[in-house]
């Protein structure tokens, strides 16, 4: 006998002729059964299609009302997830009387927790066993831009955060480096490996580069960042050129020099000019056999 349904029973008396009138009567109607178990229909990178059985126990009612729940809860960007604690962790995502319905606008490679329960006119049955599934794995989240913690004239060194996996690992990381040529613009790959950092090597001292990074897992590449733009360490100057004598007298002479070729990327600032004693007469004239300073300035 179930709950609810009209049944009939007779007595029938051991030396009696025939049966006695039916008695009718009506079993107490009660809440429907937990609907187990939780199955996956189908899966994508940003949805799941659940379903579930009719309980076993309807409660003595032919439409039941479903409500599904999950944890964590759509439209949240999310590492991965535990089975939560607090049975008010679980976020209502669908009520009705389907026993099937597509959860959408999921995080990629996340595993979600479910539940379901049924609902009829005298109130709401047990939840279902906790479900777990995992939405579909997908090329890794857009990674921000790289990092430089230190730049010298012919290097730099960067670092960037790890990237969301989402649902396959990281395998390696793409650090590329913007080169202009006649050609046009083009990315130069620097730096390929599974490290969060690296040593970008061979630069020109004060020039501007630009950086970018790609994270990479099984299924794909992803988004590459924004740019990092940095400008290497001058260096010192090239020498100067065409240094010459002019004006010689017994005490004096005029030198002249050409401006170094190359600043080292930064404006010069004085010339220094030394002078080194080859003759006894200079020794003796109080000189001592060392470079000596005898001009600073920005006249050439």
């Amino acid at each position: 006998v179930t709950c609810n349904p009209k049944a009939s029973l007779a007595r029938r008396p051991v030396e009696a002729a025939g049966p006695s009138h039916p008695a009718v009567f009506r079993t107490i109607p009660a809440a429907p059964s937990a609907p187990n178990p939780i199955t996956l229909g189908s899966k994508e990178r940003k949805a799941l299609k659940l379903k579930w059985p009719v309980p076993d126990e309807t409660g003595g009612f032919m439409e039941l009302k479903y409500t599904l729940e999950l944890f964590p809860p759509p439209n949240v960007d999310v590492q991965e997830a535990e089975q939560p604690d607090e049975p008010q962790s679980f976020s209502v995502v669908y009520e009705g009387t389907d026993t099937n319905y597509k959860v959408t606008k999921l995080s990629p490679g996340i595993q979600y927790f479910v539940r379901v329960r049924a609902e009829n006119d005298i109130g709401a049955g047990p939840y279902s066993n906790v479900g777990e599934f995992r939405t579909a794995a997908t090329v890794p989240s857009q990674p921000g831009p790289p990092l430089c913690y230190a730049v010298g004239p012919v290097c730099a060194y960067l670092h960037w955060l790890p990237t969301q996996c989402n649902g396959s690992p990281i395998t390696r990381y793409h650090v590329q480096m913007l080169e202009i040529t006649d050609g046009g613009e083009s990315w130069l790959n620097v730096y390929t490996g599974p490290e969060t950092k690296c040593e970008i090597i061979n630069l020109k001292a004060a020039q501007r580069y630009t950086f970018r990074l790609i994270s990479e897992n099984d299924v794909g590449r992803s988004t590459p960042s924004g740019g990092l733009d940095l400008i290497t360490a001058a260096t010192c100057p090239a020498p100067p050129s065409s240094v010459g004598v002019s004006d010689i007298t017994r005490t004096s002479s005029n030198l002249m020099w050409h401006p170094p070729s190359w600043d080292g990327g930064a404006p010069v600032v004085h010339y220094e000019v030394q002078l080194f004693p080859k003759s006894v007469a200079a020794l003796v004239g109080g000189l001592t056999a060392n470079w000596v300073p005898v001009f600073q300035g920005m006249d050439t």
